[in-house]
């Protein structure tokens, strides 16, 4: 009489991806196991996501805020420089006066 099954061989010296394993784990973890694993390590994707998306926002928002500190700036730039041709035309119209009233004395003498 032959038998159908044949037990698979042992092996003499234990494996070496599960030596020091203990007896009673299970070579596969449950699929309910095995999905809440998956679904945590997926939960800590996401986190890690989020933090670097926050991150990235806040990168941003600095640029931002450098971009609009620098545009305003310029401007003040561009205030002071008008400041600077408004007062250099005054100190004209001021030299323009003095000459106006240099000509008015001479024409006081030519006319005295």
């Amino acid at each position: 009489m032959e038998l159908k099954y044949r037990a698979p061989p042992t092996k003499a010296f234990p494996s070496l991806s599960t030596d020091g394993s203990l007896v009673l784990d299970p070579r596969y973890l449950s699929s309910k196991l095995s999905y809440a694993v998956n679904v945590a390590s997926l939960a800590a994707s996401a986190d890690a996501c989020a933090l670097a998306a926050l991150d990235a926002l806040e990168l941003a928002a600095d640029a931002e805020l450098d971009a609009l500190v620098a545009d305003v700036l310029a401007l003040l730039a561009c205030v002071v420089a008008v400041l600077a041709d408004a007062a250099a035309l005054v100190a004209e119209v001021d030299a323009l006066l003095a000459l106006v009233d240099a000509l008015l004395a001479e024409v006081d003498a030519l006319l005295a």
